[in-house]
């Protein structure tokens, strides 16, 4: 997050939901990561490659990232990283219900 390993304006680009053309709902997704706005400042979440084994959470404004990594499919580390979120007060979507 301080330009070190990857260029401040890649980072902006990367975390920039893409723009949709033809008049469409606008996109939560920038390229490679999920954007939302929660609390007036940006949740950047990456959920890796194979459902159930990876979840990352950054938070840029409040300097804060989580990761869960797992090695079984049916696991569930976005609950792990939402749990670790909560214990640091830090905001984080609420589940769509079903």
């Amino acid at each position: 997050m301080d330009g070190k390993i990857v260029r401040p304006e890649t980072v902006l680009e990367m975390w920039t939901p893409a723009k949709v053309t033809g008049g469409g709902k606008g996109s939560n997704y920038g390229p490679g990561f999920g954007v939302l706005m929660l609390d007036g400042g940006k949740y950047v979440a990456h959920s890796g490659g194979q459902q159930g084994t990876t979840a990352m959470v950054i938070i840029p404004e409040k300097h804060f990232a989580v990761a869960a990594l797992a090695n079984l499919e049916d696991a569930e580390p976005f609950e792990v990283v939402r749990g670790i979120l909560e214990q640091f007060n830090m905001p984080y979507p609420t589940p769509a219900k079903k």
